[in-house]
């Protein structure tokens, strides 16, 4: 190895993420990506080692079903969810979005959104009228100092429109006027 390290995590117990047995091994690291793994790695060419000794490394998990939307501007670090382990969020779930929002729905908005955090939105959030905004307002609050760990993926694909048709003009769309038993 000549490459210098940014980062050598020593003695952990592996889980890839293939269905393999766990195994021991070191992980050298330089840019954010695993440059080397094996157990004769040399500490000397590296800035910084972890000890990892009784602990499991792991590829980051993937947040399928957070919620986030509003917690992502709220605590840019995300912290709490990457000492968990969590790297990505899917944010857009159950048909909620934050953005767009229409002038007719910010009060329902805010009432369901406060549940998950965001109660501590800044008032020009609510006049997000495009998806867009949202993505740019996310952007501008990225830490910037090098410790950004978020992952975002959206789900919308359309399904947040849905605030946008009232419920019974949803239900006659898709169920039709026949009477239907449940």
């Amino acid at each position: 190895m000549t490459h210098k390290l940014d980062l050598l995590i020593t003695n952990g117990r592996i889980l890839d993420g293939t269905g393999n047995p766990e195994y021991e091994a070191d992980i050298g690291i330089i840019s954010g990506s695993i440059a080397v793994m094996g157990h004769d790695i040399n500490k000397t060419h590296a800035d910084r080692i972890i000890d990892a000794e009784g602990m499991v490394v792991s590829p980051g998990f993937i947040d399928t079903h957070s919620h986030d939307d509003a917690y992502l501007l709220i605590n840019p670090h995300c912290d709490d969810k990457v000492r968990q382990g969590v790297t990505t969020n899917v944010i857009g779930n159950c048909g909620f979005s934050l953005a767009p929002l229409s002038d007719e729905h910010q009060d329902d908005m805010r009432k369901a959104s406060a549940i998950m955090g965001g109660s501590h939105l800044p008032d020009d959030f609510w006049k997000l009228s495009s998806f867009q905004e949202f993505l740019l307002m996310l952007e501008d609050t990225r830490p910037g100092d090098g410790s950004d760990t978020r992952n975002v993926q959206n789900r919308h694909r359309g399904r947040h429109c849905r605030a946008y048709i009232p419920p019974q003009d949803r239900r006659q769309k898709q169920l039709g006027q026949e009477h239907r038993y449940a």
